[in-house]
């Protein structure tokens, strides 16, 4: 972290500065703990690329209008790379921790969350995502 967001950081309230600390925290040690069950869970016929074309042939069945968002990962789900996920996630938790923050996602990503501009405080214009189970 610069000493400019340091400075940031030691600034902002110390509510703020426990509900970000605490979302970084349960996403790491989520991870963790799903990393940890998956390592020690037999391996599904066909292994991880299989399973995960399952998944992604069940989320190109669903509605395509309901889910509209979710039959787009389809793609990315089968072929994606868990730990650059891993060290994407952590940037998209310390990109809303700290406004100043240079942006390290793609244009897209940003758009998406906030299209009407960069703001992270507009949040009655996010779009709803829909979770496919």
């Amino acid at each position: 972290m610069s000493s400019a967001n340091r400075s940031l950081w030691l600034r902002s309230d110390s509510a703020a500065q426990f509900s970000a600390t605490s979302a970084l925290l349960h996403y790491v040690i989520g991870a963790g703990a799903q990393n940890a069950t998956n390592s020690r869970s037999p391996v599904a016929p066909g292994g991880r690329r299989h399973v995960l074309d399952t998944i992604a042939r069940h989320w190109e069945g669903l509605d395509p209008e309901e889910y509209a968002f979710t039959r787009t990962m389809t793609a990315q789900l089968r072929d994606h790379d868990d730990r650059a996920e891993f060290l994407a996630g952590i940037d998209f938790i310390l990109d809303g921790m700290l406004p100043s923050r240079p942006q390290s996602r793609p244009q897209a990503v940003t758009d998406f969350w906030h299209p009407t501009g960069h703001d992270p405080g507009v949040t009655s214009s996010r779009r709803k995502l829909d979770v496919a189970g």
